[in-house]
């Protein structure tokens, strides 16, 4: 584009219909700077490379000039040069919403091809340390002009929106290149409009626009499309379209509507619930915050802390191992192992940053101390994002301290329960042997490895343009939930959130089923001490206890840990040490005729709201609190309904699975197989 024909498009008023808009150089007008030009009276030709320019409201030609220097508009002069140059330079002036010049993009076309450069305002090159996807795109000071809802072209490029503006279509154009993606201070003033992405048609361009789409979604776009132009050429781009006379108008108005990957996130999340039922028996709540966790593990990016998956059970050959074998198929960058060195697990965590599948951490924490200990501060450490794991490394015969990342997705395997600290940050999958009512299919992994991976694909293509959305997501947490637990599920109810239709309600119902207060256990010594003292006001229905008559009744209770304190039952006097933590003093008190030490009900009202939430001070569960059916909460397997009404996933899996697991759209929803079903196949 010549520097005339920058000039008149700079200088139209962009309005449907004005005469400015069908201006050429030496044909039509365009607005003069020098005085209020409601009509267009600015005449712009060029004559052997230089702009000339005639007013015809009769403004001098160096009061025009001058305007036009002072808006930053008129070309700077060339450098002499003993040599003719054969380089077309172009200057496209990057604005902020308010028009005011914020940098330049530069472009050189000649013989040895194109040369690209940034200048500020004043000429100076660089940028100054501002990173080009801070700057407004190019086209934004028309934006404040178009109403709410107005249709909104982006291309990738100052040329293409240029070519489309020239014809009446608004428009604005990245100016970060097809590698970067602009920032959400650019893009936010495109929320009220309605975004038509117009990619170029090349390996960059596509991902260019899908990010950009993640984002102004992220945002709060309601809808946002994408053009599309299948008989492109290879780079083929607005301004190309033009030239070679397409239906411009046609093609934006055929626009597809956008969605990360062009995948139901809802049908996959489905169909890889299905895959982990046919191999491993599991509840359906089980399932569902195992298929959440998976497409969590390839969407990590987006979030501040992740969850673990804690596998446990009681006995041996209850399927820990199994599920790990399964999600192995499943996970992004999984490692499975058994036994590592301490040495290896801190390292190979910070340099892959994969999903660790740890077997029998029973025997990591009861075995050799220093792995045991190293797994405990990675475990603690890696729960969230910049979490490190610090230790001493030799560099050149000197020891220094470095810190590791240890921030990675995390599934444990185990009989019995895990230190409370990571028991804290993991969703529990209990696991039991298998019935033999309870069917499962035999996994055999150079099978099966062919049917996982079409999810394995579809997880893929969706995480990429999923991160940026969910990195805004902020779900709704069930009131049920405590802090840390609401912490744990928050990344998997955002995905949950997004992929919609049944998926919101099951996720929290599966959270408040698995994670909630009221079937959670807490190890603490302190918390269940608090828990039974509560239950001893309760059932004796009584404001104050003398402390002796408290311990005695704490050790009569069956299944409770005050029979045996360090091989001696609970007393007053431990009793009181125990409490003191808490700010629980024992005091002076008078019950009929005696007076002793003991305790008020009311010392105990601030500890229990903080430290027994769901049962608070009176024992009772909270009004608030609504309990999961059942038949949707219940862990043990054994006691499913097997009547006529199908399970969570049946639907799935009449759909799914002869050796084909690729993901198919459901519409409506899903559920389980039943046992006439699957034998049908």
């Amino acid at each position: 584009m010549s520097n005339a024909e920058l000039l008149l498009n700079s200088l139209r008023c962009g309005l449907s219909g004005c005469d400015c808009l069908k201006a050429l150089p030496g044909k039509g007008h365009v607005h003069c700077p020098a005085h209020a030009d409601e009509g267009p009276s600015l005449s712009v030709s060029d004559k052997e490379g230089k702009i000339l320019v005639h007013c015809f409201a009769d403004c001098s030609q160096d009061s025009v000039i001058t305007a036009l220097k002072k808006e930053g508009l008129w070309p700077k002069p060339a450098q002499t040069s003993t040599k003719k140059s054969t380089d077309k330079l172009t200057r496209y002036q990057v604005r902020d919403l308010g028009g005011d010049v914020i940098a330049v993009h530069v472009r050189r076309d000649g013989p040895k091809g194109k040369k690209m450069w940034w200048e500020q305002p004043d000429g100076i090159k660089e940028l100054n340390g501002m990173p080009v996807s801070e700057l407004p795109l190019f086209g934004s000071e028309d934006l404040g002009a178009l109403p709410d809802g107005t249709q909104i072209v982006v291309t990738e490029g100052e040329a293409a929106r240029d070519a489309l503006r020239v014809i009446g279509i608004a428009a604005v154009g990245t100016v970060t290149g097809a590698g970067g993606t602009p920032g959400n201070d650019a893009l936010r003033p495109l929320v009220r409009l309605k975004p038509v992405l117009w990619a170029d048609n090349d390996e960059p361009g596509h991902p260019h626009m899908n990010r950009i789409a993640a984002r102004l979604s992220a945002l709060g776009c309601s809808t946002v499309v994408i053009v599309d132009w299948p008989e492109a050429p290879l780079k083929g781009d607005a301004a190309q379209a033009l030239k070679l006379g397409v239906d411009i108008n046609q093609l934006i108005t055929s626009a597809r509507r956008w969605n990360p990957g062009n995948i139901d996130l809802a049908a996959l999340l489905c169909d890889v619930a299905a895959f982990l039922r046919r191999y491993v028996v599991l509840t359906e709540h089980q399932q569902r915050a195992l298929a959440l966790w998976i497409a969590h593990t390839y969407a990590i990016d987006s979030e501040d802390c992740t969850p673990y998956i804690l596998i446990q059970s009681a006995e041996k050959r209850s399927g820990k191992t199994l599920l790990l074998e399964v999600l192995l198929l499943l996970v992004l960058r999984a490692w499975f192992t058994g036994r590592v060195s301490s040495a290896v697990l801190v390292r190979k965590i910070s340099r892959v940053r994969p999903t660790l599948l740890l077997d029998e951490t029973d025997a990591a924490f009861n075995g050799n101390k220093e792995f045991s200990e190293t797994l405990r501060g990675v475990l603690n450490s890696g729960y969230r994002r910049g979490g490190v794991y610090s230790i001493c490394v030799s560099e050149g015969g000197d020891w220094v301290d470095r810190d590791f990342p240890v921030f990675c997705a995390k599934a444990l395997s185990g009989i019995g329960a895990l230190p409370d600290t990571v028991q804290d940050r993991g969703i529990p999958i209990e696991m039991r042997r298998k019935a033999t009512r309870e069917k499962s299919e035999k996994f055999r992994r150079r099978d099966v490895v062919l049917d996982a991976k079409p999810l394995v694909d579809s997880l893929n293509t969706w995480s990429a343009e999923a991160v940026p959305v969910l990195e805004q997501a902020r779900p709704d947490i069930p009131e049920e939930l405590g802090d840390r637990a609401a912490d744990v599920w928050e990344p998997l109810l955002a995905i949950a959130d997004m992929a919609g239709g049944k998926w919101p309600a099951w996720a929290r119902q599966s959270a408040i089923a698995l994670s909630g207060g009221s079937v959670q256990e807490d190890d603490s010594l302190g918390v269940t001490l608090l828990k039974d003292i509560q239950r001893v006001f309760t059932d004796k229905k009584v404001d104050r206890l003398f402390s002796v008559d408290l311990a005695s009744t704490l050790v009569e209770f069956e299944e409770s840990p005050w029979l045996d304190i360090r091989g001696k039952p609970l007393n007053a006097g431990k009793l009181a040490k125990m409490l003191k933590p808490f700010n629980i003093k024992p005091r002076q008190i008078r019950i009929a005729a005696s007076n002793l030490k003991g305790y008020l009900k009311e010392d105990f009202i601030d500890a229990w709201e903080r430290y027994t939430p769901y049962t608070g001070e009176t024992g009772e569960t909270p009004k608030h609190f609504v309990p999961v059916e059942a038949s949707d909460a219940s862990e043990d397997v054994s006691h499913r309904d097997d009547s006529g009404e199908t399970g969570f996933l049946e639907e799935a899996l009449n759909r799914a699975y002869v050796s084909d697991v690729s993901p198919v759209s459901v519409p409506g929803g899903i559920g389980v197989l039943g046992e006439d079903d699957a034998e049908e196949f």
